[in-house]
């Protein structure tokens, strides 16, 4: 029930902006989002300083999508070390960070998680007699779950 007012509400919402999508795809030569024009412009009025060729960003000095998932060269971590440290805890514009400890007993409790992921995964892969979940739709608002096993019915 809930995906269908989600699926609903998402096409609603779909329809109501496609119409600015396609203007900007006429205009802009299929620029859907009006990105190339924003550059454009950027170039053009911005203050010499601000202007996107002129700014120190990994795009502008030729790196590649590696490089820059690898380098310290702007910031004393790399990206997944700061995306890491950031999903925890990190404060400040990600200047001020937790205690390392705090940030390994974390690594520790995640990856006892995964690893227990994984382990139901594998069992439910392997498990022979298969437990489907069937929706049955009752009153309003009203849900009956019924989980079927190969012998028996069980309504909770």
């Amino acid at each position: 029930m809930m995906l269908k007012y989600g699926l609903f509400i998402s096409v609603i919402t779909l329809i109501a902006i496609s119409g600015f999508f396609i203007r900007n795809a006429i205009l802009y030569d299929g620029d859907f989002l009006g990105m190339a024009s924003l550059t454009e412009s950027s170039e053009k009025y911005a203050l010499d300083w601000l202007k996107p060729s002129k700014r120190n960003i990994a795009a502008n000095t030729g790196m590649s999508v590696g490089e820059m998932l690898r380098s310290k060269q702007w910031t004393a971590y790399t990206w997944s070390e700061l995306t890491y440290k950031s999903f925890i805890g990190a404060f400040g514009y990600m200047r001020i960070f937790l205690s390392e400890r705090i940030y390994n007993i974390y690594k520790i409790v995640l990856s006892v998680l995964v690893i227990g992921l994984c382990g139901q995964v594998y069992r439910w892969i392997r498990r022979k007699d298969k437990t489907v979940i069937e929706y049955k739709s009752g009153y309003f608002f009203e849900r009956k779950w019924v989980w079927k096993n190969r012998n028996r019915v069980l309504q909770p």
